[in-house]
């Protein structure tokens, strides 16, 4: 049971103070529960026919084929005969015009370079998919009779559902593609494909030797408007769909959290993976909030953990992924300076606690990930300036409860068993992944060898050189380097990058821009962070290990 002595009550006060704080208290609880009902509202017309994910249409496609029970048709009179078959000859149709419209945007696609690499996953998953189902109507129309006009009813109902999802997934390709005529979106979206399809490959490479039928081929981008994330809105396409937020472009720290977003592919579509990983959770998902007057004890905390398990796993993916670049991106995206309480608060959706970890905590995460991979100095210094900017000490989580009160917990009681988590993670030896760690699958981490090749990049940089690697998390990791060294201005932050990575079937080439340093508007608190990876040391002599 937690030390009582740790949690405190923020709200303990005797007059009229206590009246704000419950009542700010409870605006917060509730606009946290009705928030996500009113998002998926809103948002309900933009994903019609896209709720069954790709395993789950393939096991009701097997379903399709499996013999159905026997029972006694009803309503087999001609009349029942004749409307059944009306609506079999309609879904073959519909079918029959989706199999051509697929044909057809892959011919487009053929002739979009920037593009190519979906054409290898929509004629592996798509078609064949789409190809079966017609051959499942064509079956059933020829065995009417014997179906009965109940089961043709089913039968219809989900080959009508199949076909509006693949109809739903082919208007979002066709989005994508149309997003692309313009020439700096473009160019733009290659480039975050490179980097999206780089940061997949070494999980897609072992998955494709160890696992029949892999569902996932390649990772897509979209510029969309909305926070970074990933969906499965192209599953049946085999493909991962990165949402990315408008100011992209300019914002390279958030380049490397593309990482995290594929470590959720992996998370989800690795077969058993999620299940291995949340066993080693210390304890079950919290179902509902927690009745923070009682006293809290091991068992919420416990609880609590595993409610993080897929953002935990997936920042132990970033941090692999992109070294100390990434954490120093996760710094500069969750800095809450002005207000350092809100880096600390466990966040609510709905009726249960946030799948995210409160910033401070993910800052944790990253830093541990990384001492285990050698960077340790490196991550200890951005934790310790982290802390500096947030209230010089490490602060407590602040825990929202039913009542609508917050609870302060000390950070200790949380980060203890999330240190020996992250510990136990990157040395377990996953039998989903063939008996391997994390640490042991060929070039999923960031090697050493690559992060100093990266301060060298930076080096070059700022001599005016033109700098480009075939592994494009070397340039990004380079460039945020860059921006936690100073002087910079986002946007020549950003040029800087897009001249270095060479983006997916776009035919960029390399080219020697002019670079100069000048005073404007750096990126959010450089020399902080430049500070903390002792890049300035690492600029003024070589051979410094981190």
């Amino acid at each position: 049971m937690i030390d009582p002595a740790s949690i405190e009550l923020l709200q303990q006060r005797n007059g009229p103070e206590d009246w704000i704080y419950i009542v700010i208290g409870v605006i917060y609880l509730l606009w946290s529960i009705f928030k996500p009902l009113l998002k998926r509202f809103l948002q309900s017309d933009d994903k019609e026919g896209s709720t069954a994910s790709g395993v789950e249409i393939g096991d009701l496609l097997k379903e399709l084929e499996a013999p159905q029970p026997q029972t006694t048709p009803r309503g087999n009179d001609e009349e029942s005969r004749g409307r059944g078959k009306e609506k079999l000859e309609a879904v073959i149709s519909r079918a029959t015009t989706l199999q051509t419209a697929i044909q057809e945007l892959i011919a487009e696609i053929e002739l979009t370079p920037s593009m190519f690499h979906f054409v290898a996953p929509l004629e592996a998953n798509l078609q064949p998919q789409v190809a079966e189902l017609v051959r499942g109507v064509h079956a059933d129309l020829r065995a009417i009779d014997a179906l009965g006009t109940s089961a043709v009813e089913q039968r219809t109902t989900r080959y009508e559902r199949y076909i509006r999802y693949y109809n739903s997934t082919l208007r979002l390709i066709t989005k994508i593609l149309r997003s692309r005529d313009a020439r700096a979106v473009r160019d733009l979206l290659a480039d975050a494909d490179r980097v999206a399809d780089r940061c997949f490959d070494p999980m897609r490479s072992f998955a494709e030797t160890h696992f029949d039928n892999y569902p996932v081929k390649s990772a897509v981008c979209l510029l969309e408007g909305r926070d970074l994330a990933v969906s499965n809105q192209l599953a049946a396409a085999g493909l991962a769909l990165i949402h990315l937020p408008d100011d992209f472009a300019q914002n390279v720290t958030l380049w490397p959290a593309i990482a995290h977003e594929i470590g959720h592919v992996a998370y989800l579509t690795f077969p058993g993976l999620a299940e291995e990983f949340t066993r080693l959770m210390p304890g079950r998902p919290a179902q509902q909030l927690f009745w923070v007057t009682q006293q809290l004890t091991s068992q919420h905390i416990d609880e609590l953990i595993a409610t993080w398990a897929e953002e935990l796993f997936a920042d132990i993916f970033g941090a692999m992924q992109f070294g100390p670049a990434y954490i120093i991106g996760q710094t500069t995206q969750f800095g809450s300076v002005d207000e350092p309480r809100l880096a600390a608060l466990i966040g609510v959706n709905g009726a249960r606690y946030d799948e995210h970890p409160p910033p401070q905590l993910r800052i944790l995460v990253a830093s541990q990930a990384l001492e285990y991979l050698g960077y340790g100095t490196a991550a200890h210094k951005v934790v310790e300036r982290w802390d500096k900017l947030h209230g010089g000490r490490r602060a407590d989580y602040f825990l929202p409860g039913i009542e609508g009160n917050l609870v302060a917990i000390d950070a200790e009681v949380i980060e203890e068993p999330v240190r020996d988590l992250v510990a136990r993670v990157l040395d377990y030896q996953f039998a989903t992944i063939g008996g391997y760690s994390l640490r042991s699958v060929p070039g999923l981490a960031f090697a050493e060898n690559q992060h100093y090749g990266a301060v060298r990049d930076v080096e070059q940089m700022i001599a005016g050189d033109q700098v480009s690697h075939l592994d494009p998390r070397e340039m990004v990791a380079a460039i945020v380097y860059l921006a936690a060294q100073g002087g910079y201005t986002e946007r020549d932050l950003a040029t800087l990058l897009r001249r270095s990575v060479v983006g997916l079937g776009v035919g960029e080439h390399a080219e020697t821009p002019e670079y100069r340093t000048r005073p404007g508007r750096a990126a959010a608190d450089p020399q902080a962070w430049f500070e903390a990876v002792v890049l300035h040391d690492v600029l003024r002599r070589s051979g410094l290990r981190l």
